[in-house]
Formats: structure tokens, sequence, C-alpha cells
């Protein structure tokens, strides 16, 4: 389980840098800018979809400039709830101030019982990865915040300090004890972690409010947008990789790596290479079906392959077919692989050398 969240941070450190790196990549932004112009002139030129469109990206740009105007607090806040980088003791001490915030204001113990039920769903965490999280997390305020509010939340004390405290003398810093002081009716705003969250409490209280705002402004507008870019280029260029159901095509190809060029095709023999290569208990590790059939198997037959197709994370899986519409595969998003090739820009804008992995039909005949 490690390995697996291990190998989801490396991927997310590829794809943010991919994304930060195209945006600064005079080529991309420059198609970018010359397909949006074209965009643009094509609704222009069109009374209705003019009617229909026209402030549409003028809305858009509002909507990022109110985001912009929100970013200290995008920096300080975005990680606070995320279960993947949050302090699960900063996560429960969250939803325990809006239950004594709802309970002051007079609500019943059954009007609260939801978000009991949240507070106690937060997963435990070894207390010093908590520890160390908590710490991440009030870094940010400092490094984001004004110096009032990063100094109500620490007090005078050092990030580490203060995460060492909290961690240590808060009731919530485990599902049991903060089942056992909701049970008790003992919990109060004198608690360590509530300390720290109540005087930030209202600052972040606000910024979801205008976040979530913001955010569905934004996805109704991307919707009108890509009606808009239908009826501009109707089925003739396939829509980009965000989940919608569509057909991509690609090329099979090669790609530079690492000061040579790595061929289109991989096999048989090479995935057993890297099992004999590293041996029992590294990610090429292989099942002992896959060893015990060893000999049955066509080495030299393709095993993956790699195309020109756009596809995100969320397209694995999805069928892949040749020419005659034929299964030959199931499609597998590999960000580190598409960092090698150039490809990490992707989301901004799709090059030739934004490829993806693509895992080849016989694997599923054989298996």
């Amino acid at each position: 389980m490690l390995a697996r969240r291990a190998g989801g941070k490396r991927s997310a450190s590829w794809r943010y840098r991919g994304r930060l790196e195209a945006l600064n990549d005079p080529y991309i932004l420059a198609r970018r800018r010359d397909a949006q112009e074209d965009f643009q002139a094509a609704v222009e030129a069109d009374s209705s979809l003019r009617e229909q469109y026209g402030r549409a990206i003028a809305e858009m740009n509002r909507i990022q400039q109110q985001k912009r105007e929100l970013g200290d607090r995008y920096r300080a806040f975005l990680m606070m709830e995320n279960p993947s980088y949050a302090s699960a003791t900063l996560r429960r001490a969250l939803v325990a101030r809006r239950l004594l915030e709802r309970r002051e204001a007079g609500a019943s113990e059954e009007q609260l019982s939801g978000l009991r039920e949240e507070l106690l769903g937060v997963a435990d965490q070894p207390a010093g990865l908590d520890r160390r999280l908590l710490e991440a997390r009030l870094r940010d305020l400092r490094e984001h915040l004004s110096d009032s509010t990063a100094q109500a939340v620490l007090a005078g004390r050092s990030p580490a300090a203060a995460a060492r405290e909290i961690v240590e003398g808060s009731a919530l810093r485990s599902t049991d004890a903060a089942r056992e002081v909701l049970e008790a009716s003992t919990l109060s705003a004198g608690d360590p972690a509530l300390e720290t969250v109540s005087g930030l409490y209202t600052l972040f209280r606000d910024f979801q409010s205008a976040r979530s705002g913001l955010e569905a402004r934004q996805q109704e507008v991307a919707r009108r947008l890509g009606q808009a870019r239908y009826a501009v280029r109707g089925a003739d260029v396939p829509p980009d990789a965000t989940f919608s159901l569509r057909i991509a095509d690609g090329r099979v190809s090669g790609y530079e790596y690492n000061g040579t060029v790595a061929p289109p095709y991989t096999s048989f023999y090479g995935m057993f290479n890297r099992y004999y290569a590293y041996g029992d208990g590294t990610p090429w590790d292989l099942p002992e079906r896959w060893l015990d059939r060893r000999e049955a198997l066509d080495l030299g037959a393709p095993l993956n392959l790699a195309s020109t197709n756009d596809i995100t994370g969320g397209n694995s899986g999805s069928p892949v077919l040749n020419r005659d519409l034929q299964l030959v595969g199931v499609s597998c998003a590999k960000p580190e692989r598409s960092r090698r090739r150039g490809g990490r820009g992707r989301d901004a804008y799709c090059t030739p050398r934004s490829t993806s992995s693509l895992r080849s039909g016989r694997v599923m005949r054989i298996a």
C-alpha cells in the first residue's frame, strides 16, 4: 500500500511540474493563443453563436482573476482537508469546530450526528506522519497568511513545535480518543487542535465559500465553452482528455529516451528480463502463474506499445482499437513515461510527443 501511495505522489509531482512547465513554454502558449483567437473569431463571425457564447471567455477570465486574488489563501488552505496531505488531527479539528459551532447555535444531538460520523470517519495516521503533515500545513499558513493570523495560530511557536504539542496533547489525535470525548461530551474549545483551528477558522470558512462559488461558476462557463467549441468544430476534432466519452486517434511510435530512441513495442522477453534482473520483492516482481507458464509463451510477442493518443489518468482501462476496429488492448496512462517523452504539458496542449502507454491485448487473452 505504501509503495502504491508513493507511486501516486510521484505521478502527481510529474503531472504538476509538467503543467507548470507548459504554462511557461513559449511554443505551447503561442499555439494556445492562436487556437483561442481562431475560436473567438469563429464565434464572433456567427450571430447565433455570438449571442449564446460571446461573453463566455470574458467571464472565464473574470473568474480566473478572482481566483488569483485568493491566491495566498489557496496556497495556505488547499491541502488542509486533503486526505493525502493533511494531518488527521487537523482534519478532525476542522470538523469538530463546525460541530461545536452548530451546537452553540442550538442544533440537537440528532442534527449533529452527521458531523460526528464525519469526524470519526477520519482514518488514523501514524503519530509521526500526523505530526509531519501538520507541521507542513502550519508552514503553509505561516508562509502565505498575514503575520497576525499566523501568530494567532502558532502563538509564537515554530511549526514543528506547535505540531508536536498539538498531536501529543489533543483528544482528536486518534479516532478512539475522539470517540471517547464525544461520547462523554467533554470536547471543548480548549483542546490544542481546536485552539489552533479557531485562530483561522473564519478566514478558512470564508475561503471555502468563495472557492465553492467560483468553482461552480467556472464549471458552468466551461460547459458553455465546450458547447461553443463543438458548434464551431463539430466532430472534426476529438474532445480533450477530460473524462468525456470520446474516440481519440493516435499513431504507434517510439520516442527519444535517455539519449537514445525507445522502440514503439516492448515484449515478454523484456518483462521477464526485468524480473530476473531485479528479482522478487521489487516493482518488477511477477505472479507465480506467469513464471509457471513462461515456457508456453511466445516471448517475442508484443506486450506494451506507445502511441500518440491524448489520454488522461481516468482513461486507463479504456479499449484500444486498430484501424479495422479490432480490440488490441486497453489504455494505461503512465505519467512518468510521458514526462520522459516531453509530454508532461499535454494538459495545456497536445503534441505528438505527448504520448501515453497502452497495454497489449495479447496479455488479456493469455492472463
